[in-house]
């Protein structure tokens, strides 16, 4: 069987590409069928609504099509601000994509891009190479920002990512394989989907966008726009079956990205309350296969010293298996519930925890054996990413 996992789009000289895993892919199937039985009655009803609805145009939701002059006139305005990253890592390189999104010669791009990198430099529209900074990086959005100490080009104008429709054109301009300044036009598939970061937390990154705007390895980091040639995403990752763009890809909101690029500048990091757990997500028939007395939950595999989790007195397993999973460690706490929220998954636990303040109590619930336990802990701050 073909697993299908949905991958970064980062260009890589390495044998590996790391593997976003998509927590939620939701999909609608619609048949033929209904038209082939109700023939003129569905298009009956069809021609009520539309004499009853008014139309994008008369609402005020139309954004107009763009053809091919107006995409050449869109490239010839944004591309010079979007740029190709080159890093060199210990064990060899790879490239990723990214654009000017602040004053001062500020680009944003993807974490993983940059991530294991020992040298960055930034290739413009020109060809100029310009040695980056790596100011901060963000793991849990996937979102790095870099600085050059010359010129760039002007930022690119950002737009609302709350108010992405589907349907609307999508235009990707970015660095795939290597091949700088490609542009890619499609639309916007779909709304809402979760990613996960690729932290060490099982944090998602909500609200990502999904696109058949063609995306590749290479293209992450580099902007996702509408007809008006603002951005609206960063592309991120695709889904795939055979390591090629096969229809599916994905941005960050940029309003996620904007918020976590303006942390960045001013801190070099995002400060976000810490848990300090790391843990398995527990569905019945693994709970059944594991011999665990609850059905759901995070069965912990790992606390980090000094944490909220540690402080209270949360306990990780002592006893390592093998299974078709991989190495999973038995015999520890099952966390079931925060401030008596039910958790079934890390991302649950996640999302709880980022509503709270640093420094606020928590109460967690565990099953330790067959005895439901409540302890309390203090919210720390989660580690800089180094």
């Amino acid at each position: 069987m073909i697993e299908e996992k949905p991958i970064p789009t980062r260009n890589s000289s390495s044998r590996l590409i790391p593997i976003i895993v998509l927590t939620a892919l939701l999909s609608s199937l619609f048949t033929a069928l209904l038209m082939s039985v109700f023939g003129s009655q569905v298009q009956s009803l069809t021609d009520s609504l539309q004499s009853n609805f008014p139309s994008l145009k008369e609402a005020g939701l139309e954004r107009q099509a763009m053809g091919q002059e107006d995409l050449a006139i869109l490239f010839d305005r944004i591309s010079p601000s979007v740029v190709r990253v080159s890093v060199i890592t210990e064990s060899g390189g790879g490239s990723g994509s990214g654009f000017v999104i602040l004053e001062g010669g500020l680009i944003i791009t993807n974490n993983h891009v940059v991530e294991n990198a020992v040298s960055v430099s930034v290739i413009l529209k020109d060809g100029t190479e310009l040695q980056a900074e790596v100011v901060g990086r963000d793991p849990s959005t996937d979102v790095a920002l870099l600085r050059v100490a010359t010129r760039t080009p002007p930022p690119v104008e950002l737009g609302d990512s709350d108010r992405v429709r589907i349907g609307e054109q999508a235009i990707v301009i970015g660095s795939p394989f290597g091949f700088d300044q490609s542009l890619t036009a499609g639309y916007i598939s779909a709304l809402g989907r979760k990613l996960r970061s690729g932290d060490d937390y099982g944090t998602e990154i909500d609200n990502v966008i999904q696109t058949d705007a063609a995306v590749n390895p290479g293209n992450s980091g580099g902007p996702l726009l509408n007809t008006e040639g603002e951005v609206i995403g960063i592309t991120t990752a695709i889904f795939t079956t055979g390591g090629g763009f096969e229809g599916i890809g994905f941005a960050v909101p940029i309003n996620t990205a904007r918020a976590v690029a303006e942390e960045l500048r001013d801190r070099g990091y995002v400060r976000r309350a810490f848990l300090g757990i790391a843990g398995l997500d527990l569905i019945p028939q693994l709970s059944r296969r594991l011999d665990l007395p609850v059905d759901s939950g995070i069965l912990v595999q790992f606390v980090h010293e000094g944490s909220a989790a540690a402080e209270a007195d949360i306990r990780p397993g002592n006893q390592e298996i093998e299974t078709p999973l991989g190495l999973i460690v038995l015999g520890g706490d099952v966390l079931v519930a925060i401030n008596g929220e039910s958790v079934s998954s890390m991302a649950e636990v996640n999302r709880i925890v980022q509503s709270l303040d640093i420094g606020e109590k928590i109460s967690l619930e565990v099953v330790r054996g067959t005895e439901h336990i409540l302890v309390t802990g203090t919210l720390g701050e989660q580690p800089r990413p180094d």
